[in-house]
């Protein structure tokens, strides 16, 4: 019996197939190929030297998780596993100037950028460099969408990480 024609390239192209990707997966994983031209951050740390001290202007901001809500007073705390992919916070926002963007920063890493106006409802990814202890998020509006100007909006809640 004759073999089909395309048995002898089927197999050639399988045993290349699995040098090439066998290469590529080893170096990445070695770290000996990189590609510098991929940018993969996408926080943005915001050093501010005077965040007020109280908040600024109407509206309010809340986060919440089953833990609680700070509109309630409760104390947010969060159990996080390393092995997860991420970790998020829930928050309400309502009666801002929707307008303006309203900026979320956590410890100072820029997490988001929403218009909000009425009211929103939404999470916020954390960082995974967030890890146990207490931290801060921070809701600012700043006049005319930017961080160089007058801050015309701002709350802050504090939660807690914590590694099961």
């Amino acid at each position: 019996m004759e073999k089909p024609f395309y048995s002898k390239w089927w197999f050639s192209f399988m045993l290349a197939f699995i040098i090439v990707f066998s290469a590529d997966y080893l170096l990445n994983f070695s770290g000996l190929w990189s590609n510098t031209d991929v940018v993969d951050e996408v926080q943005v740390s915001f050093n501010s030297p005077n965040w007020p001290n109280s908040p600024v202007g109407n509206g309010s901001f809340d986060i919440a998780n089953q833990s609680g809500n700070t509109s309630d007073g409760d104390s947010i705390v969060i159990y996080y596993d390393d092995n997860l992919a991420w970790h998020d916070v829930s928050f309400s926002a309502s009666d801002l100037d929707g307008r303006l963007l309203t900026f979320f920063f956590i410890d100072d890493i820029e997490v988001d950028k929403l218009q909000i106006g009425l009211g929103h409802q939404s999470t916020l990814f954390i960082p995974e460099e967030i890890t146990n202890g207490t931290h801060v998020v921070r809701a600012v509006q700043f006049e005319q969408n930017d961080k160089t100007k007058d801050i015309v909006f701002y709350r802050e809640h504090e939660f807690e990480m914590k590694n099961d």
